[in-house]
């Protein structure tokens, strides 16, 4: 397996690793950080929200389960794209990029065990013995 295959499957699984813990941590709290100026970001229900702050309803709250931690601002609607008076938002919802990052991972895992076999290499030096059949290595002399 090349390099770049490598890095990207180990990548892969990374992320995808992180998204369903991302996920499952959703399911009992909310996750706020402002990434943007006058833009807030809402990790809950399973996704992501995009919002400005004209999106949100004026209460601030963070719920784990169904108590009340403290505030934090909440989104009015959990819609894909939606409108509050001309003020978009959009919902993320997580299976979407683990599906992005899935599918062409799995696709890659299932080509790396799939492809031809690495050439026959001496034990002893590695030099790459394809057409050799005298039975020893012409680098090393070593018997095979």
């Amino acid at each position: 397996m090349r390099k770049r295959n490598r890095w990207f499957i180990r990548t892969g699984v990374v992320c995808c690793v992180l998204l369903i813990a991302a996920w499952v941590l959703t399911i009992g709290y909310t996750i706020l950080f402002f990434p943007f100026d006058r833009y807030i970001c809402l990790i809950t229900g399973g996704g992501i929200h995009f919002a400005p702050f004209a999106a949100f309803d004026g209460g601030f709250h963070i719920v784990s389960g169904s108590e009340e931690i403290f505030w934090l601002p909440r989104l009015q609607s959990k819609a894909v794209i939606f409108a509050n008076f001309g003020v978009k938002a959009v919902f993320i919802p997580f299976w979407i990029p683990f599906l992005m990052i899935g599918v062409p991972l799995a696709w890659s895992i299932w080509r790396s065990r799939t492809s031809d076999p690495p050439p026959p290499t001496c034990e002893h030096c590695g030099y790459i013995l394809i057409g050799n059949v005298s039975g020893t290595c012409p680098e090393c002399g070593t018997d095979f």
